[in-house]
């Protein structure tokens, strides 16, 4: 009798069944790698969907209480994060957190790294209070786990830093960013933005002219002692820095608009606002084009309509 059965729907199933018996060890790190791969290319709807699997995989396969379902659970939360949606991310590194805690040591660093991540969550909605017990719980863990002067204790000051100099507790953000940098000299030149904004301009000479001098032309470094020489009266010094400045050969979208914002403001100082117009005109990335719409010296400039409509991004 001829069979029925299509030789190629046959060969469908042997191959279905081959796929579906792999282990699930290996499954649940396939889908991680890829998982990993997504978020890095910034493809968060498709890392949502494989996060999601891995999760389901997970928990399936080892139960509510195991490692693996925590840290799948966690990746979920991270990109919820990214795409900024923090009300379906917090409940999830709560769970996470909460699953770390009753199954590693809390002195973990999955258990550090939730925590810093719940803190960013909150320092992102200006729930300050929340953040700052996040990330001094992080920290003090650190500080227990590996000594107070290990590279990632100094991580750990900078989030600190970084959170207090956002909410304008500057006395705070200094005495971090400082302890930051006697750890790990990597953090000293992370302070200059604060010195900037406190106009320690003195402060700022001492820092980076030497390191300006050594070949060192991150516009980070130069805005700042450009400013901090034109206001100590060094006129001569400000421009030397600002011909740096022009010549440095920049590749990275974020140091050219740096420069143009540097410049901006440069020019405006020099009653050059055409010029300063032209350099804001340059600038790309959004972020620099805020700072510029908010600051004080730009109020004039963005009080043409015409030219706040042009620069609108």
């Amino acid at each position: 009798m001829k069979s029925l059965l299509n030789p190629g729907w046959i060969v469908f199933v042997i191959i279905a069944c081959a796929t579906t018996s792999q282990d699930p060890h290996e499954l649940l790190k396939d889908l991680t790698d890829k998982y990993d791969m997504l978020l890095q290319q910034r493809r968060y709807a498709e890392a949502q969907v494989v996060a999601k699997e891995a999760l389901n995989l997970a928990e399936q396969t080892f139960g509510p209480d195991h490692p693996a379902t925590a840290r799948s659970l966690n990746n979920l939360a991270v990109v919820y994060q990214a795409q900024g949606k923090y009300a379906e991310a917090e409940p999830l590194y709560r769970q996470s957190l909460a699953m770390d805690e009753k199954i590693l040591a809390k002195n973990h660093p999955h258990v550090v790294q939730t925590l810093n991540n719940l803190a960013a969550i909150y320092q992102t909605q200006g729930r300050y209070a929340e953040a700052e017990t996040f990330y001094t719980q992080a920290l003090e863990i650190l500080e227990q786990s590996l000594g107070e002067n290990h590279p990632d204790v100094a991580a750990s000051l900078m989030n600190l830093a970084g959170l207090y100099h956002e909410k304008k507790d500057f006395s705070s953000a200094l005495t971090y960013y400082r302890k930051a940098a006697e750890i790990d000299p990597k953090y000293k030149f992370k302070i200059i933005p604060l010195l900037d904004e406190l106009a320690k301009w003195q402060d700022i000479i001492d820092l980076s002219a030497a390191e300006v001098k050594n070949g060192n032309t991150s516009p980070s470094l130069l805005g700042p002692l450009a400013t901090a020489y034109q206001d100590t009266g060094q006129v001569e010094e400000s421009e030397k820095v600002i011909r740096i400045l022009k010549r440095a050969d920049y590749h990275e979208q974020w140091q050219k608009d740096y420069r143009n914002y540097i410049l901006a403001y440069y020019y405006l100082w020099h009653d050059k606002a055409d010029q300063s117009k032209e350099c804001l005109r340059r600038i790309m990335i959004p972020r620099f084009l805020k700072y510029a719409r908010t600051a004080p010296k730009f109020k004039k400039l963005f009080s043409d309509p015409e030219f706040l409509e042009l620069t609108t991004k």
